[in-house]
Protein backbone atom coordinates (compact mmCIF):
# COMPACT_ATOMS: atom_id res chain seq x y z
CA UNK A 1 0.00 0.00 0.00
CA UNK A 2 1.22 3.51 -0.94
CA UNK A 3 1.25 6.71 1.68
CA UNK A 4 1.02 10.02 1.00
CA UNK A 5 2.18 12.13 4.38
CA UNK A 6 0.75 15.61 4.68
CA UNK A 7 2.55 17.66 6.89
CA UNK A 8 5.84 19.19 8.71
CA UNK A 9 4.73 21.77 5.33
CA UNK A 10 5.93 25.24 4.77
CA UNK A 11 3.68 27.90 6.82
CA UNK A 12 2.02 29.11 3.65
CA UNK A 13 0.83 25.68 2.91
CA UNK A 14 -0.27 24.58 6.08
CA UNK A 15 -2.30 28.00 6.73
CA UNK A 16 -3.69 27.41 3.37
CA UNK A 17 -4.90 23.98 4.28
CA UNK A 18 -6.57 25.47 7.50
CA UNK A 19 -8.11 29.10 6.62
CA UNK A 20 -11.83 28.86 5.53
CA UNK A 21 -12.06 30.14 1.58
CA UNK A 22 -13.62 33.60 2.51
CA UNK A 23 -10.25 34.06 4.39
CA UNK A 24 -7.66 33.08 1.96
CA UNK A 25 -6.12 36.00 0.92
CA UNK A 26 -3.36 34.78 -1.35
CA UNK A 27 -3.97 33.17 -5.35
CA UNK A 28 -1.20 30.87 -4.04
CA UNK A 29 -3.06 29.22 -1.36
CA UNK A 30 -6.22 29.25 -3.06
CA UNK A 31 -4.32 27.15 -5.62
CA UNK A 32 -2.92 25.01 -3.04
CA UNK A 33 -6.34 24.05 -1.64
CA UNK A 34 -7.69 23.48 -5.51
CA UNK A 35 -4.36 21.40 -6.50
CA UNK A 36 -5.09 19.46 -3.52
CA UNK A 37 -9.29 18.89 -3.84
CA UNK A 38 -8.20 17.56 -7.53
CA UNK A 39 -5.28 15.53 -6.34
CA UNK A 40 -7.45 13.76 -3.63
CA UNK A 41 -10.49 13.41 -5.79
CA UNK A 42 -7.72 11.72 -8.39
CA UNK A 43 -6.54 9.14 -6.16
CA UNK A 44 -10.05 7.24 -5.62
CA UNK A 45 -9.16 5.27 -8.84
CA UNK A 46 -6.20 4.13 -6.65
CA UNK A 47 -7.38 2.10 -4.03
CA UNK A 48 -4.16 1.06 -2.20
CA UNK A 49 -3.05 4.85 -1.67
CA UNK A 50 -4.14 6.29 2.00
CA UNK A 51 -3.39 10.27 2.63
CA UNK A 52 -2.80 10.91 5.78
CA UNK A 53 -2.53 14.50 7.15
CA UNK A 54 -1.89 16.30 10.49
CA UNK A 55 -2.51 19.44 12.54
CA UNK A 56 -3.31 20.95 15.73
CA UNK A 57 -6.31 22.52 14.78
CA UNK A 58 -8.76 19.85 13.30
CA UNK A 59 -11.49 22.08 13.19
CA UNK A 60 -9.77 24.91 11.11
CA UNK A 61 -9.17 23.05 8.02
CA UNK A 62 -11.62 23.72 5.03
CA UNK A 63 -14.54 21.66 4.84
CA UNK A 64 -13.97 20.84 1.63
CA UNK A 65 -10.93 19.38 2.72
CA UNK A 66 -13.04 17.26 5.31
CA UNK A 67 -15.94 15.89 3.15
CA UNK A 68 -16.53 12.49 2.60
CA UNK A 69 -13.54 10.32 0.46
CA UNK A 70 -10.97 13.13 1.20
CA UNK A 71 -9.89 13.80 4.99
CA UNK A 72 -13.14 12.47 6.34
CA UNK A 73 -11.57 10.27 9.44
CA UNK A 74 -10.01 11.88 12.37
CA UNK A 75 -7.48 9.59 15.24
CA UNK A 76 -7.00 11.96 18.11
CA UNK A 77 -3.79 11.55 19.41
CA UNK A 78 -3.58 13.67 21.98
CA UNK A 79 -0.76 15.43 23.92
CA UNK A 80 2.34 13.88 25.09
CA UNK A 81 3.51 13.01 28.60
CA UNK A 82 6.03 14.14 30.53
CA UNK A 83 7.96 10.93 29.40
CA UNK A 84 7.17 11.30 25.98
CA UNK A 85 8.38 15.60 25.87
CA UNK A 86 11.48 14.06 27.88
CA UNK A 87 12.26 11.88 24.46
CA UNK A 88 11.57 14.53 22.21
CA UNK A 89 14.07 16.55 24.02
CA UNK A 90 16.33 13.53 23.87
CA UNK A 91 16.07 13.41 20.19
CA UNK A 92 16.60 16.82 19.41
CA UNK A 93 18.93 17.56 21.54
CA UNK A 94 21.35 14.53 21.12
CA UNK A 95 24.08 15.92 18.62
CA UNK A 96 24.25 19.28 20.56
CA UNK A 97 26.97 19.52 23.58
CA UNK A 98 24.55 20.75 26.57
CA UNK A 99 26.14 23.11 29.44
CA UNK A 100 26.07 20.48 32.46
CA UNK A 101 22.91 23.04 34.34
CA UNK A 102 20.68 21.62 31.10
CA UNK A 103 18.08 19.97 32.77
CA UNK A 104 15.88 18.40 30.24
CA UNK A 105 13.48 16.38 32.92
CA UNK A 106 12.82 19.20 34.34
CA UNK A 107 12.30 21.01 30.42
CA UNK A 108 9.84 18.42 30.37
CA UNK A 109 8.22 18.75 33.21
CA UNK A 110 7.15 22.32 32.82
CA UNK A 111 6.00 22.36 29.36
CA UNK A 112 2.81 20.15 29.48
CA UNK A 113 0.61 20.91 26.77
CA UNK A 114 3.28 21.28 24.38
CA UNK A 115 3.72 19.24 20.57
CA UNK A 116 6.79 18.20 19.53
CA UNK A 117 7.32 20.45 16.95
CA UNK A 118 7.27 22.86 19.25
CA UNK A 119 10.05 21.10 21.43
CA UNK A 120 12.03 20.77 18.42
CA UNK A 121 11.64 24.54 18.19
CA UNK A 122 12.61 25.67 21.41
CA UNK A 123 15.80 23.44 21.16
CA UNK A 124 16.75 24.76 17.50
CA UNK A 125 16.04 28.33 19.01
CA UNK A 126 18.33 27.45 22.12
CA UNK A 127 21.31 26.00 20.26
CA UNK A 128 20.48 29.46 17.99
CA UNK A 129 20.91 31.98 21.18
CA UNK A 130 23.94 29.64 22.35
CA UNK A 131 26.12 30.11 18.79
CA UNK A 132 25.10 33.95 18.30
CA UNK A 133 25.67 34.66 22.24
CA UNK A 134 29.42 33.07 21.14
CA UNK A 135 29.95 35.37 18.29
CA UNK A 136 29.00 38.68 20.01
Amino acid sequence: MDHLSVGNTPDWTRDSLSRPPEKIHTEVQGWVISQLLTLMDGLKAHAQVVVIAATKSPDSVDPALRRFGRLDSEIDVGVLDELGRLEILRIHTRNMRLSEDVDLERVSKNTQGIVGTDLGAVCTEAALQCTEKRWT
